[in-house]
């Protein structure tokens, strides 16, 4: 017959067996939660900088509605904003927004050049220069903006960007990585009432 304290021995040997069980089943559980909160806080992170960037190039663009320089300086701003990001995945967009202020829905399975939206200069990240080159026709240009005062049709410029965010740990279900974007568009500033207006 066993004693008093041999059965509770056995008892606590029982446990230690059920916690180690527990932890077994708990702990990849945790894991994934705490890994997925670190990545998608990058990812966040990436995405408020992708914002912000795209918001600094159209503000920038907007400002010099008069120059022919005004989409290059454009998405110089843009680089310049999203520095922190390494752009070498990043494709930038800016287009003629015609007179809305809404931004173009921009649709990558449409084809068509810059996603089906007819005016807009295509950008991509040259390493070597650290800045954005054109890689398509240079069709969006200063003859494209009409900022007359007191004249209808007056436009405004548009930026969108699509930046790949790599996760770090690379085994999570959500895949190795995500599609960022986002569009602003910002209207023309206008120039005096002088030729050509």
């Amino acid at each position: 017959m066993l004693t008093r304290w041999a059965r509770r021995r056995s008892r606590h040997g029982d446990d230690r067996g059920a916690v180690a069980v527990e932890a077994a089943l708990i702990t990849p559980l945790v894991l994934l939660i705490v890994f997925g909160i670190i990545e998608f806080s990058f990812a966040f992170k990436d995405d408020l900088a992708v914002s912000a960037a795209v918001r600094a190039g159209a503000r920038a663009g907007s400002a010099e509605p008069g120059q022919a320089s005004f989409a290059n300086d454009t998405a110089a701003a843009v680089a310049r904003a999203g520095g922190a990001l390494g752009l070498a995945n990043a494709t930038l967009y800016i287009y003629d927004a015609g007179t809305s202020t809404a931004p173009v829905t921009f649709n990558a399975s449409n084809g068509g050049f810059c996603g089906g939206v007819s005016i807009c200069n295509q950008y991509t990240w040259n390493s070597s220069t650290s800045s954005f080159v054109l890689s398509s026709p240079n069709n969006f240009t200063v003859a494209n903006v009409n900022n007359c005062p007191n004249q209808s049709g007056q436009n405004a410029v548009g930026v969108f960007m699509t930046y790949r965010h790599s996760f770090l740990t690379g085994f999570l279900p959500f895949g190795k990585s995500i599609n960022l974007s986002d569009n602003a568009v910002v209207s023309f500033e206008p120039v005096p009432n002088v030729a050509p207006c």
